[in-house]
């Protein structure tokens, strides 16, 4: 893939590393949080299960894509390179929906916090 469509194999894997929660992206803090909490609650056995399986799906998902990305190509595709362009309708979306992971990591705004603790409240009060 990154010989046919270089931009499109870098976004990917950006995008394995958001999903992945890779620092500095949005699902790392929520994944530390979780971590945190299991930690301060005793729940140790837990925890390891969790990182375990975080592990697991990290190394599964990234043996996957890389797959993808290093792959060479089949004759046929390399015939198409001047066919399959790389046209910004096709590069910008996936780079808004990494900007704005990338963005609840680094500067969640203050209503999303107080909204992530409301429901953390509530739920806490209903067990």
């Amino acid at each position: 893939m990154a010989w046919c469509s270089p931009i499109s194999a870098r976004i990917l894997v950006a995008g394995l590393f958001a999903v992945t929660a890779i620092p500095p992206f949005g699902p790392f803090f929520s994944e530390l949080g979780i971590l945190r909490a299991g930690i301060d609650t005793g729940h140790g056995l837990a925890v390891a299960v969790f990182l375990a399986c975080m592990l697991f799906a990290f190394m599964g998902l990234t043996r996957l894509i890389f797959a993808i990305v290093d792959g060479r190509p089949r004759a046929a595709a390399r015939t198409l390179r001047s066919v399959s362009r790389e046209t910004p309708g096709v590069i910008v979306p996936p780079l808004v929906f990494l900007g704005f992971s990338l963005w609840l990591g680094l500067a969640a705004p203050a209503l999303l916090h107080q909204s992530w603790n409301a429901a953390a409240a509530f739920l806490h009060t209903t067990r």
